[in-house]
């Protein structure tokens, strides 16, 4: 029986180039007692390659593509009571990420975990201010002490880097879904954090040794190509997004203590 899901999704621009990132989770998966799922349009799923559909994995396929918040809420709808590790389909994990998640989870189990996150930056006055949260961990990051985690309190997890939600902690419906596609289709990352205040699920970042010195999560340059950050858009279209719910992030922030 699994013990968790590692839940992606593609688009029809990437299907056709994702099986190397695809095959080196379902590897790790195995390792670790989970098991891979990936949520796609109908279009993409006949666009993925034999190897990967032959691969010994979970596949959910729409007939509507809602955008890449299908990466988790289609899998956290059809296994409530599992955790999920969401993940991009163009970054190739080092190995051992999934199982050390996993071993956070078992000492976090009602708590979301990430190793990266992006700042949220308010005004003296509290205004959030455009294009200018930042990326947690910096190279040179201190904050975070060896064996330890940091309570993320005014941030959003970065899905690139895995993000791991505990069971349950969403209820997903059909309002969920059709206000993901509405708001926010191409930000997973700021629309999950949204999910996370309002079910009041708390979120940590965890040690990571290697990834706090050096990224070394390997990435394709075709499927990076092909991304929604190129050419820098994907800042804008993230801050659009946060924008849209500023006054809610304003709330949440506020009740912290």
């Amino acid at each position: 029986m699994s013990r968790g899901i590692i839940s992606l999704t593609t688009h029809a621009a990437r299907a056709a180039h994702c099986a190397p990132v695809v095959e080196s989770l379902v590897g790790q998966a195995k390792s670790a007692g989970l098991e891979v799922c990936l949520t796609v349009q109908s279009e993409a799923y006949r666009l993925l390659p034999h190897s990967v559909k032959s691969l010994p994995m979970q596949f959910i396929v729409e007939e509507k593509d809602i955008g890449s918040n299908m990466k988790y809420l289609y899998a956290m709808k059809r296994f409530p009571d599992l955790p999920i590790i969401a993940v991009d389909d163009d970054n190739i994990f080092w190995d051992g990420t999934p199982s050390g998640m996993m071993l956070w989870h078992s000492r976090l189990p009602h708590c979301i975990i990430c190793r990266r996150w992006r700042e949220i930056v308010w005004t003296a006055s509290g205004k959030m201010v455009p294009f200018t949260f930042k990326s947690f961990p910096l190279r040179d990051c201190r904050s975070l002490p060896p064996g330890g985690v940091l309570h993320v309190t005014n941030g959003f997890p970065e899905h690139c880097a895995g993000v791991l939600y505990p069971p349950g902690c969403f209820k997903i419906d059909d309002s969920v879904i059709a206000e993901a596609e509405a708001k926010a289709p191409h930000d997973d990352d700021v629309f999950a954090h949204i999910l996370a205040l309002r079910n009041r699920v708390e979120t940590f970042q965890i040690h990571d040794p290697a990834y706090l010195k050096v990224q070394r999560d390997k990435t394709d340059p075709f499927i990076k190509a092909s991304g929604l950050w190129k050419n820098g858009n994907g800042g804008q279209r993230s801050t659009q997004t946060l924008l849209r719910f500023e006054d809610e992030l304003r709330a949440a922030r506020s009740e912290r203590p």
